[in-house]
């Protein structure tokens, strides 16, 4: 029987307090060894953590081409070890994508986009300070992102997104007394510090930003629900669930570890047997899972797509009566123009009228 051992790792130890760090300095780091059948490269840790994401490059005769994302797992010793996958974060229409796999010498790059962040705070006072005390990062502005969620609620798959459309690395994220920076890919929180967060009694939904409002009757209603409209609340349990996933996710790959060691003990070919239908049933139940959640991913891909097709519409036509208007205004100052010049003259030759008229009568 497979045993399942309870990792005993809590949610706030995964974010304990880390000493404060550069996340924007990018770090090249070659890649030492690969492990092609497990999709796993080794090389120098540096100063990394576990999360942390980034991408492979190869470096070819004429040109660079990116061959795969990572994601570091693994940190001993000095050494990482990264898991590594396909590329989906930023596309490469214009340049040759050939089917590559990683190869020692090839690079790993990690921090290529951590100058640049999001910022999610309950209020302009928090979201003010995180800024000024962290001058380092760009923070991209928080009106960008409400617009890009166009009433979806933030989660973690809509946050990719958004990260990945405008090249952010790190999200900064507000939670009851902790400011949390994390992986922008992963999710994984890097450093988490104290915050004071007692005069946030108010917030803005669904976080701070100078956007008053979205409309009502987007998709992003129908799908996305508004469960931000309690601040604190929504993102303690957002980074908690996003926290146990991963943990789940290694939980399940020391229950793969601890079947394999329990076939192994097996005598029998009945208890082989049994072992095997568990863990059929177990890969069962984490595909119906996997499935479910992407197909609501797909759903709401499909709603933010249709929205933003909605948005691109609004704003052409909208750009259409602006031009419109704006010929309107010229042509309108136009006529002005020339009926100014065209008074102008009149006075002026009614002016010589009566300069002449008073020559005639001076000389008689």
């Amino acid at each position: 029987m497979v045993v399942i051992r309870y990792l005993g790792i809590a949610f706030w130890l995964l974010l304990g307090t880390l000493g404060a760090r550069d996340w924007s300095a990018a770090l090249k780091i070659n890649i030492d060894a690969v492990d092609s059948a497990k999709n796993l490269v080794r090389f120098q840790a540096y100063d990394l953590k576990v999360g942390e994401s980034g991408y492979i490059l190869a470096k070819l005769t004429d040109y660079n081409v990116i061959v795969a994302q990572v994601e570091v797992v693994r940190v001993h010793d000095g050494v990482a070890v990264g898991k590594y996958g396909p590329y989906s974060v930023m596309k490469q229409p214009h340049l040759p994508t050939p089917r590559m796999t990683p190869q020692k010498g090839y690079l790993a790059i990690f921090r290529e986009f951590n100058h640049q962040a999001f910022l999610i705070a309950p209020n302009a006072q928090l979201y003010e300070q995180i800024k000024d005390d962290h001058k380092d990062i760009e923070f991209i502005n928080s009106d960008l992102l409400v617009t890009f969620l166009n009433g979806f609620d933030p989660s973690a798959h809509n946050l990719r997104r958004a990260c990945d459309m405008y090249s952010a690395g790190l999200l900064y994220i507000v939670s009851t007394e902790h400011l949390n920076i994390l992986d922008c890919q992963s999710f994984a929180v890097l450093e988490s510090t104290h915050i004071d967060t007692s005069e946030a009694t108010r917030s803005t939904t669904p976080f701070y930003s100078r956007v008053e409002g979205i409309d009502k009757g987007t998709l992003g209603k129908v799908f996305g629900g508004g469960k931000a409209k309690h601040y604190f609340s929504f993102y303690d349990n957002l980074l908690k669930q996003e926290a146990q996933i991963r943990l789940e996710k290694a939980r399940k790959k020391e229950d793969k570890f601890e079947f394999k060691e329990d076939m192994k003990k097996a005598k029998t070919a009945g208890e082989k047997k049994a072992l095997k239908q568990e863990l059929k049933q177990e890969l069962q139940e984490d595909s119906l899972e996997t499935s479910k959640e992407s197909k609501q991913e797909l759903q709401e891909e499909k709603a933010l797509d249709a929205s933003s097709q909605k948005k691109k519409k609004q704003e052409a036509i909208e750009e259409k009566r602006a031009l419109k208007a704006q010929l309107k205004a010229q042509k309108a100052e136009e006529r002005a123009r020339k009926k100014a010049a065209k008074e102008a003259k009149k006075r002026a030759r009614e002016a010589e009228k009566r300069l002449e008229k008073e020559q005639r009568q001076h000389k008689e």
